[in-house]
């Protein structure tokens, strides 16, 4: 059976907080509704950006990828972002080649990710 852990933290930048999602594991079908409840509790709750950490997510599905493009076209319509960070070489080919890093702002790190939030601010 597949699995997924994640971690939450809220960071604060100037103008506002950022939700930061640390996953890891598998993000599938069968994984991928433990994201979207924690993502949509966040957006029911008000905040808007999001920065998902995926250092250790070791393999993503296209439902995966699919629940992240909903969630950020949502964020989108509210001024708001949901950024990758940290992304494996293995899922960052993935990305590319389905061509959803033309979609999501991609940064290597989080804290390059947080440093780039608190310019824009």
């Amino acid at each position: 059976m597949a699995k997924l852990d994640i971690k939450q933290e809220l960071e604060m930048v100037r103008g506002g907080d950022v939700v930061i999602f640390r996953v890891d594991g598998y993000l599938d079908g069968h994984t991928f509704p433990q994201l979207e409840s924690a993502l949509d509790a966040e957006i029911q709750a008000g905040q808007h950006t999001f920065v998902i950490n995926m250092g250790k997510l070791t393999y993503i599905s296209s439902a995966g990828l699919g629940v992240l493009l909903g969630v950020l076209k949502r964020l989108q319509s509210d001024k708001g972002d949901l950024i990758l960070t940290n992304v494996p070489d293995k899922i960052r080919r993935i990305v590319d080649l389905l061509g959803f890093s033309k979609l999501f702002t991609i940064f290597k790190t989080e804290e390059i990710a947080l440093e780039e939030l608190r310019k824009k601010k």
